[in-house]
């Protein structure tokens, strides 16, 4: 899993692709962030990871992937590649049918 919430203060954040993990104190992004008090403290907690430059894919049939700063960039193309040979793969199927 690449996130867990170890307490009631706490939502730690885990690459994906290397050991980077980060803690999110949740009563100091909320103090920081524009109010929603409808906000899970996961989101409120993502929204600040998305801040700092962290991301997240999810492939149809699969679990959500998170991924550091340093890791992002390289899975965003290798997930961009995966959307473009779906979508040809959807192409080809429906040409056929």
């Amino acid at each position: 899993m690449a996130w867990n919430k170890p307490d009631d203060k706490t939502v730690s954040f885990e690459c994906d692709t290397c050991p980077e993990a980060v803690d999110c104190d949740i009563e100091t992004v909320r103090a920081t962030a524009q109010p929603d008090p409808d906000a899970s403290d996961f989101r409120v907690c993502w929204r600040y990871m998305e801040g700092i430059g962290w991301r997240s894919f999810k492939r149809t049939g699969r679990d959500w992937t998170y991924h550091c700063v340093k890791c992002g960039p390289a899975v965003e193309v290798a997930h961009r590649e995966h959307r473009r040979q779906e979508n040809e793969r959807d192409r080809i199927k429906a040409r056929n049918n």
